[in-house]
């Protein structure tokens, strides 16, 4: 597995405490978010404008770099250390044909549709042991398409070789 990158720091621009981390998502990076009561948790749901694509470390890191050769930024990027997966939130114009999305499921590609709920880096006490900022939350996400057919395309590199 390639090596990952340095993990971004948690923005503190508003202090550490779920709501005003939850401010600093609504106002500084255009997400929909809100504290999950109870779970001590934020979210941000999937909609017509924001999705997800969860995908292994491994293949996430070359999907990165080929992203990057091309001159296309990943946009946010969330690391989830435990599992060993990175969510990169895009723009929803997510593939819907069946053969795309079952290629995409076969190398481990969760996809989000409208109504999921996405879970954001939140202050623990713990923070590194569920969820990090790989690439900062930004307003500019990418296209989902573009990021998928960069999956597609590192993932079936990853077929020939075997």
């Amino acid at each position: 597995m390639e090596s990952l990158p340095d993990i971004v720091d948690r923005p503190e621009i508003y202090g550490d405490t779920l709501d005003s981390r939850c401010a600093f998502y609504r106002t500084e990076c255009g997400l929909r978010a809100h504290v999950q009561p109870g779970l001590q948790q934020i979210m941000v749901v999937a909609s017509s404008e924001l999705a997800a694509l969860t995908v292994p470390c491994d293949l996430a890191c070359r999907v990165r770099d080929q992203l990057r050769s091309q001159g296309t930024a990943l946009g946010p990027v969330i690391n989830h250390p435990r599992s060993e997966r990175w969510t990169l939130l895009v723009r929803a114009d997510l593939p819907t044909d069946v053969a795309t999305c079952a290629t995409l499921f076969r190398a481990g590609v969760a996809l989000t549709r409208p109504g999921t709920q996405i879970a954001l880096p939140a202050p623990t006490v713990r923070p590194d042991s569920l969820r990090s900022w790989i690439t900062s939350p930004t307003v500019a996400r990418p296209s989902a398409s573009t990021v998928a057919a960069a999956i597609l395309d590192c993932a079936n590199r990853d077929q020939i070789r075997r």
